[in-house]
């Protein structure tokens, strides 16, 4: 656990969760050679994958985009650098009353769109 805990060991890695949807958020901090020593924890280092999440980062077209991102998961695949456990499954509730709760595809509950009705 110390060698998780320092970044250094070969093999436990967390991936977290990423607070926005954005493929660049999560793919860079964790598979980007910038990221080794923070939230790259597999200290995995690729310089395919680097041009391809800059590719990503850089292009303004969705299109050119989705593809180089696609391209990094499918070297992420080959490589796998990493093995992921699980994925968690996430409930919640709420009264009748509470409209437009939704959870993103990150697990996060989204608040922006949420109202109550004055009468379920």
């Amino acid at each position: 656990m110390r060698a998780v805990a320092a970044g250094t060991s070969r093999w436990p890695c967390s991936a977290g969760r990423p607070i926005r949807t954005d493929p660049n958020d999560f793919l860079t901090a964790l598979l980007g050679s910038a990221s080794i020593g923070g939230s790259n924890r597999c200290r995995y280092r690729s310089a395919p994958m680097d041009r391809l999440l800059k590719r990503g980062q850089t292009s303004t077209e969705p299109e050119a985009r989705r593809a180089a991102y696609r391209q990094a998961q499918e070297l992420f695949q080959e490589d796998m650098p990493m093995i992921p456990l699980y994925h968690a499954s996430i409930f919640t509730a709420s009264r009748a009353s509470v409209n437009g709760l939704q959870i993103s595809p990150t697990g996060l509950l989204r608040y922006d769109k949420v109202w109550k009705a004055e009468h379920p």
